[in-house]
């Protein structure tokens, strides 16, 4: 496999006990954790290293 041709730092932000804006008992920590994911999967495809500054979220009930 090629080096990496680009370098991505996702931080999706909110998370914890700041769940952001919420809708229908949806949080927006949610919405963002879950693109943040598919767009590492995309990108690692793509060949681009990433780094991904939240794996999960905390503070769950």
């Amino acid at each position: 496999m090629p080096p990496h041709n680009r370098v991505i730092v996702i931080d999706p932000g909110h998370g914890g006990i700041d769940g952001g804006a919420s809708i229908n008992n949806l949080l927006e920590k949610y919405i963002n954790l879950d693109t943040s994911r598919k767009i590492k999967t995309v990108q690692e495809a793509l060949n681009s290293m990433v780094i991904d500054d939240k794996k999960k979220t905390i503070h769950d009930p």
